[in-house]
């Protein structure tokens, strides 16, 4: 792994061999990389992210199931990472979405969501 300047990694992320992490870039809680990866922005937390530009693949479920998460809220982080990720709503208008669906109590208070609030 290589990290450059000041990088925050957050508790339970796994990241694979010859991951690399640009500077001043964030890694969230529970994210899991690939082989080989390489960030030059924000992992989200509960996420899989791979490729040589860091790509999300999806939700990290196995991680969040051994973790304890209940199935209803690794359900209910699944649909809000759908509104944010694949939505092609601007970023504002998705975590509205997220606000208004009552869908950020799939995200523990304490998370930090890399996305500024």
């Amino acid at each position: 792994m290589g990290f450059a300047g000041h990088v925050s990694v957050v508790d339970y992320a796994v990241l694979g061999a010859y991951t690399g992490v640009h500077q001043y870039s964030r890694v969230g809680e529970s994210v899991m990389t690939a082989s080989n990866t390489k960030f030059s922005l924000d992992a989200a937390p509960f996420s899989i992210v791979a490729g040589d530009r860091a790509r999300w693949v999806g939700v990290n479920h196995v991680g969040l199931e051994r973790r304890g998460f209940s199935r209803v809220r690794r359900q209910q982080i699944k649909r809000a990472f759908h509104i944010l990720i694949q939505s092609h709503l601007s970023l504002s208008r998705a975590l509205e979405s997220v606000r208004k669906k009552s869908l950020p109590s799939a995200f523990p208070p304490n998370t930090s969501m890399c996305w500024g609030s």
